[in-house]
């Protein structure tokens, strides 16, 4: 399986195609940029669309996964609230979906996916 992986952090995101097999987890080349101080979601989404352009053509992927700073609500895909650009109340799961032809989005909390990968996957 091929998955769109997304990380916006507070200063930068990456994105990459991430392919998921019985030999595991494996990154092609991740392509990253980082965040102007004055982040908007119009200069973010902008962004995000030139970098997925780049890291995977879009059918590439079945689906794609995002991590994102701040609150979110991984049920509704929604990102409540980042403190660091004043972005709230965005549904990236929504907006992404219909930017890369309506795959499955999945969002988490950067900490609260770290954790996850790290029961999943742990240290070694």
């Amino acid at each position: 399986m091929k998955i769109l992986a997304i990380d916006i952090g507070g200063s930068q995101f990456r994105t990459a195609l991430a392919t998921v097999s019985d030999a595991g987890l494996q990154f092609a080349p991740a392509v990253g940029r980082p965040l102007p101080p004055d982040c908007t979601k119009e200069k973010l989404f902008a962004m995000l669309e030139e970098s997925i352009a780049e890291s995977a053509p879009c059918g590439s992927y079945e689906r794609i996964g995002v991590t994102i700073p701040g609150l979110a609500d991984p049920a509704a895909g929604m990102w409540v609230y980042a403190c660091f650009s004043g972005i709230r109340d965005v549904p990236i799961a929504k907006i992404l979906s219909e930017k890369c032809g309506n795959k499955p989005v999945f969002i988490e909390n950067d900490v609260n996916a770290c954790a996850l990968a790290e029961r999943q996957f742990g240290i070694c």
